[in-house]
């Protein structure tokens, strides 16, 4: 019961902050070219801020996975050589 009303409780929150924030859903659509966004420092670096944290190949969209209420997950493979991501 404990377990329900702390589930309950969490949707609830957010409920409330995506309406106090004006919270859009991502709308990608299976098939949509989408640009993977790299925010993980190189070991040794010294630097904190990248100028260009996105990479350059275009990726498209394979799946879209659905989880329990943290949102969706994306699974990715490259235009080129069709590698895939997320696997």
């Amino acid at each position: 019961m404990v377990r329900l009303n702390r589930i309950e409780s969490k949707q609830r929150m957010k409920q409330e902050y995506d309406a106090k924030h004006n919270v859009n859903q991502p709308d990608f659509k299976i098939g949509d070219l989408v640009l993977l966004k790299d925010a993980r420092i190189p070991t040794g670096s010294n630097k904190i801020l990248t100028k260009k944290p996105y990479l350059t190949n275009p990726y498209i969209i394979k799946q879209v996975i659905a989880s329990h209420g943290a949102g969706q997950a994306y699974k990715l493979t490259e235009k080129k050589p069709g590698k895939i991501y997320g696997d």
